[in-house]
């Protein structure tokens, strides 16, 4: 188990080991990359692509509107969401990868 702290308040959470993570690919219609988690801390999505990713939370994604994640690399942390991120690309099949804390 792992001590953290985040706004002032302090948790514990299960070690790394145990933490979901994994890679999904998104294609031109909203998929699911993180379904609800009511024990989500913090996720963490990267876009391991050459184009742009667009993801929404708590409705589906819309191609370039959203938060976008640049082409290789584009990284967003969500710290204190536990609802639905749905991703999408604007053309093509890119893969992100994820963690769910």
């Amino acid at each position: 188990m792992t001590e953290r702290r985040v706004a002032g308040a302090n948790f514990t959470i299960a070690d790394t080991a145990a933490v979901p993570k994994g890679k999904k690919k998104l294609k031109t219609e909203s998929q699911t990359v993180l379904a609800a988690n009511p024990a989500r801390v913090e996720a963490v999505i990267c876009n391991n692509g050459e184009s742009a990713v667009y993801i929404a939370l708590g409705e589906p994604a819309v191609a370039n509107e959203g938060i976008r994640l640049n082409k290789e690399g584009g990284t967003y942390v969500c710290t204190g969401y536990s609802g639905i991120i749905t991703g999408i690309t604007a053309s093509g099949e890119i893969e992100v990868c994820f963690s769910d804390v």
